[in-house]
């Protein structure tokens, strides 16, 4: 992957307009800190419980929303893609997107769904200055992964 700084960064929904020359190869997490990350996709989720938990049952019916951002303006990882862990419907969820509205900007318009609002971010993809984490990838104990850490947001500004 190119460290050259991309100032446009793309969202891809469908594996079918995926750009693999995009795909960092050594496949490996950013380093944590605080990156300047533009919002590209906010999107609810749909899905069951696939086991059991405090809050679900196998089979419930189960609501998250899912983030995805890209760094811009960092020499060495610009461009690179951060997905952020499910935000689950609880208060720590609402507090994180409602400080997500505050610091980029786009406000949710009295009246409108929270899908309105994740479309809304979508299409303006503001920038946002956010921690991002390294957390151990659940599949292999000896990769680590990116989140980001809603915690330390500031406006990109």
């Amino acid at each position: 992957m190119s460290t050259e700084a991309v100032q446009e960064v793309t969202t891809v929904e469908d594996f079918r307009y995926t750009d693999l020359n995009e795909v960092d190869p050594t496949f490996k997490a950013i380093p944590a800190k605080v990156y300047t990350l533009q919002v590209l996709s906010g999107v609810i989720v749909d899905t069951t419980a696939k086991k059991n938990s405090k809050r679900y049952n196998i089979g419930d019916p189960v609501q998250f929303v899912k983030f995805s951002f890209g760094v811009v303006g960092d020499p060495n990882y610009t461009g690179r893609r951060v997905f952020a862990q499910p935000l689950f419907f609880n208060a720590f969820a609402l507090r994180a997107m409602r400080n997500l509205m505050d610091k980029t900007g786009v406000y949710q318009e009295p009246g409108t769904s929270l899908d309105t609002w994740l479309e809304k971010l979508t299409i303006e993809q503001p920038l946002i200055k956010l921690g991002v984490t390294e957390i151990p990838n659940r599949n292999d104990p000896n990769v680590t992964d990116n989140d980001v850490d809603w915690k330390v947001m500031t406006p990109a500004i």
